[in-house]
């Protein structure tokens, strides 16, 4: 769920939580002990931190559980208020859908325009924007359709997925669990009821496989197992893979799953163990991909950045560990593009980046790294960079362009150069090119 501050996402989730039967024992019981249930005042619970229920504002991602006969649920419930920005971010890096929350009276803020971009930045497949609210213009359409006008005309800018529009209001349960009777105007289904019958199903690539070892392990019959995860894709026994990025290849003999579970196949996003058919020289960090379909090997990307360091600016001139699935290198910032102003989706030039501030920038890696843009597969095309010094998370990104002019294996310290002399003049000059 994300939103500005004080649009009613925690409220949300209160009144999602109680009226579809999944709010926890503990928080019923305080509740009942005030008598007349107070949707204000539960909220006010829902929020985790100390500091949260003293502010009466959400700061970190709070994480709620529930559960309905179609499906589960996990609600990362996104701070609202700019300095956490960077929250939002990690809220939307994992989420399948967005709920975004506008107040019907303020209509589309900075922060909520912040938040769209998030979303849109971090691919998430399905958005629900929910008008909250509704009973403070007496559930008029008109404020309605105003608010949904004023999302249309921003939402040019970016590229998002199909949206579907609520109206709501939180407090008094319109249009959240059960459909409203308040609002005979509006046609279509209570946000429950959305959330259920969103089609999740080709969100996940199952295309392309991408796995990502995490160790190496003897197994009982003294064959190397390699465990870890499938970011897309899927795979079965006997099918050939390469290792990437030493490009050798092998074939699939088994596929364990939890303990001594062999099966014949396995999807993403599976954990798992493989057993190989040659006895190879794989550690963590490898990358396993089909011998047609593989992920590029190169040495320099161009990402999308965010910056997450509250002590320190990003630095050119220092190196960061940069680190992608199980993987993990050196990097360095190669240039600064510009900044993203996102109360206007504008660019404007820069030396830095700050906290919560979003730019792109091309990097340069220490030795040629197995990746994929991240609008193909996320899991290979996002990545954070850590600081040396404190080995904190400095930033974290998404790949949007290969760098294709620097050919792989070759120096870090030769740069393309434009000169001159164009080709058809130095052979007329000297007789050769």
């Amino acid at each position: 769920t994300l939103g500005s501050v004080d649009d009613g996402k925690s409220t949300l989730l209160a009144r999602l939580l109680f009226d579809s039967g999944n709010l926890a024992k503990d928080i019923l019981a305080a509740v009942e002990e005030q008598g007349e249930i107070n949707f204000s005042k539960l909220a006010y619970l829902i929020d985790g931190l100390k500091e949260e229920r003293e502010q009466g504002i959400t700061i970190d991602v709070a994480y709620r559980y529930f559960n309905t006969e179609k499906r589960r649920y996990i609600v990362a419930d996104a701070p609202g208020h700019e300095q956490y920005t960077a929250n939002a971010v990690t809220a939307a890096s994992s989420a399948q859908i967005a709920v975004l929350l506008l107040d019907v009276e303020k209509g589309l803020t900075t922060q909520s325009k912040r938040h769209l971009f998030v979303t849109s930045l971090m691919r998430v497949p399905h958005l629900i924007v929910v008008v909250n609210k509704m009973d403070l213009v007496n559930y008029q359409e008109e404020a309605f359709l105003r608010v949904v006008n004023e999302f249309k005309s921003f939402a040019k800018k970016l590229s998002l997925p199909e949206v579907r529009f609520i109206p709501a209001s939180s407090l008094y349960g319109e249009n959240i669990v059960k459909k409203s009777s308040v609002m005979e105007w509006y046609s279509g289904k209570s946000l429950l009821d959305t959330l259920d019958e969103i089609y999740i199903a080709s969100d996940i690539n199952l295309v392309d496989f991408r796995y990502a070892v995490q160790y190496v392990i003897k197994s009982n019959n003294h064959k190397r197992l390699y465990a870890g995860k499938i970011l897309s894709g899927s795979i079965k026994k006997g099918d050939k893979i390469v290792v990437l990025p030493a490009k050798v290849e092998s074939s699939v003999e088994e596929i364990i799953k939890r303990e001594r579970d062999k099966v014949d196949i396995a999807f993403a996003p599976s954990v798992i163990k493989l057993q190989l058919k040659d006895e190879l020289d794989i550690s963590r960090g490898a990358l396993l991909c089909r011998p047609q379909n593989c992920a590029e090997v190169l040495d320099s990307l161009e990402a999308m950045l965010v910056w997450l360091n509250r002590e320190s600016e990003l630095k050119k001139t220092k190196y960061y560990y940069f680190r992608c699935y199980s993987r993990e290198t050196k990097c360095y910032i190669d240039n600064l593009y510009y900044q993203i102003d996102l109360s206007t989706l504008s660019r404007k030039e820069t030396n830095t980046l700050a906290y919560n501030q979003i730019g792109r920038v091309s990097l340069q890696l220490y030795e040629p790294f197995p990746y994929d843009l991240f609008e193909h597969i996320k899991g290979t095309g996002s990545f954070i960079l850590i600081d040396p010094d404190t080995s904190n998370t400095a930033a974290c990104g998404v790949i949007i362009r290969r760098d294709l002019l620097r050919k792989e294996g070759q120096s870090l310290n030769v740069q393309r150069e434009t000169l001159g002399v164009k080709l058809e003049e130095r052979i007329k000059k000297i007789g050769y090119n």
